[in-house]
């Protein structure tokens, strides 16, 4: 089973844990709007085990609705790491919104 957290709680969360929020969307979609502190990562890479974070800092992963980054969440635990998927994903998050136009 999959460890999940409510969107209203990943920045919250993010900051009392020290951890990292992912987003899991197509590289367009973050660079649009995305949850403050995320970073991007291509769920492909995910898959192919090609990540290069600490395992001992949780993950907040998210995505459009929730589905992607559930998945992702599972292949992170299968390499080690401690990650949580967003219930819903984007489409809940209420919170501000962070665009970058480079990255």
């Amino acid at each position: 089973m999959v460890d999940t957290i409510l969107a209203k709680d990943v920045l919250s969360t993010a900051v009392a844990q020290n951890a990292l929020v992912i987003d899991v969307r197509d590289y367009e979609s973050f660079r649009k709007g995305h949850i403050p502190m995320a970073i991007w990562m291509d769920f492909e890479e995910i898959k192919r085990g090609n990540v290069k974070i600490r395992k001992n800092r949780p993950l907040i992963l998210y995505c459009e609705r929730g589905s992607t980054s559930l998945l992702a969440v599972k292949e992170l635990e299968k390499q080690g790491y401690h990650a949580v998927s967003v219930i819903g994903g984007f489409r809940q998050y209420k919170g501000p919104i962070a665009r970058n136009n480079k990255f």
